[in-house]
């Protein structure tokens, strides 16, 4: 596969809007993304090969799926992640696959792209320089993303892209991606409905523009991804953290061996189930307000709406693929 110096890949589009067909391989139409990777330099070929390997974990979670669902130990991780209430549903709907294509274009402002892209694809970005900022009368910053047709972006929004651009932001304030829909949401009709008592879906006081997705992907998860060496989820990366004195060391730090082999790839993934191609995933809040990030807050939702409950569900397939290995209940992997 030959790829330009930006890249654009193919993903199946859902014939529905339904989540439950965020990963469902034989479908008609094609979620393409281009990435902008003008911005890290030497880093282009590793970011790209980082997309490959999050579809990768989503190709090789839809086989499972489709091919082990009555596998004991495959059933045994995703009820953990998605509860025993209803389950054969909620399984159904984070089946998925994707397919991909190489591109001819040279980068989102690449002409020919700029004319051909649509609300099915993704664009990706690595850095914010794109939005332009500007005082409101009333002396409020705004931002404007040209990649959306000059979306007006709130203050808050536009200080989103300055944590994600910035690598020395504090810890507590690390951003590690984030995607934006092509859909326009009336967020202000939406909750008047809500007051209302009217049921709310998706799709409700949402318009569809014609721009694509874009994710944009953090300045300090790539450091991270350099730092670790642009890591793999292998059976060497799986071992390490089968380890005793590993696993004692993580509940020390209140983690899991799940979420340690967790890596770029997999927040790609994670990013990518929120488009509106992929089920239009969301961040879904724990019983304490805190987001569902991580294997053991996900599997206190059971919600299979949740990004990172799709992700993590893929992240232990690929697991269970890469030999005779499982993810226990409490995030731990053991043999089977």
């Amino acid at each position: 596969m030959v790829f330009s110096s930006s890249s654009l890949w193919g993903w199946s589009k859902p014939t529905s809007r339904d989540p439950a067909d965020c990963f469902q391989p034989e479908l008609t139409y094609h979620l393409r993304m281009m990435a902008d990777l003008s911005s890290i330099g030497k880093w282009e070929n590793e970011i790209k090969t980082e997309v490959r390997r999050a579809l990768d974990i989503a190709d090789t979670a839809y086989r499972i799926m489709r091919d082990n669902a009555n596998d004991a130990k495959v059933e045994r991780t995703a009820k953990c992640l998605l509860g025993q209430n209803d389950f054969q549903n909620k399984f159904d709907k984070v089946k998925g696959g994707f397919s991909r294509e190489p591109s001819a274009h040279s980068g989102p402002q690449d002409a020919q792209w700029l004319m051909e892209r649509s609300n099915v694809d993704v664009e990706i970005y690595c850095d914010g320089s794109r939005i332009s900022k500007s005082k409101t009368a009333k002396g409020r910053i705004i931002g404007r993303d040209p990649a959306q047709g000059n979306r007006v972006y709130s203050e808050e929004e536009v200080k989103d892209y300055k944590i994600c651009d910035d690598s020395n932001i504090p810890k507590s304030l690390r951003i590690r991606a984030f995607t934006v829909s092509s859909d326009l949401i009336d967020e202000k009709a939406r909750k008047e409905a809500i007051r209302r008592g009217e049921t709310i879906t998706l799709n409700s006081y949402t318009t569809e523009t014609a721009y694509a997705n874009t994710m944009q992907i953090c300045r300090k998860s790539i450091e991270f991804a350099v730092n670790d060496d642009w890591p793999i989820i292998d059976q060497r990366r799986i071992k390490k953290m089968m380890k005793k004195r590993k696993i004692a060391e993580l509940k020390e730090k209140g983690t899991t061996p799940i979420d340690e082999i967790t890596t770029l790839a997999t927040t790609i993934l994670h990013e990518l189930t929120h488009t509106n191609q992929a089920g239009k995933s969301f961040d879904v809040k724990t019983e304490n307000s805190k987001v569902a990030y991580g294997w053991k807050r996900c599997g206190s939702v059971g919600n299979p709406e949740n990004a990172d409950t799709i992700a993590f569900l893929a992240l232990a397939l690929k697991v269970w693929s890469l030999g005779n290995f499982y993810v226990k209940d409490d995030g731990e992997i053991a043999s089977r």
